[in-house]
């Protein structure tokens, strides 16, 4: 079982993590057509899944 402080930990590492994957996400479009920035919004959503996933896995184990 997850301490307080652990689960605080991974949470702030989970946030961190986020807003580094929407700033790279972010760039991603800027120099996209409109028929490729929805192909890598599949991949965005993709990646987004994953990461709260792992956030899930981590406060779970």
């Amino acid at each position: 079982m997850k301490t307080d402080v652990q689960k605080l930990d991974i949470l702030s590492k989970y946030e961190r993590d986020r807003a580094a994957l929407a700033n790279r996400q972010a760039a991603d479009f800027d120099s996209l057509s409109l028929g490729g920035a929805r192909k890598l919004r599949i991949i965005h959503l993709t990646e987004v899944l994953a990461l709260q996933q792992r956030l899930f896995r981590d406060l779970a184990g």
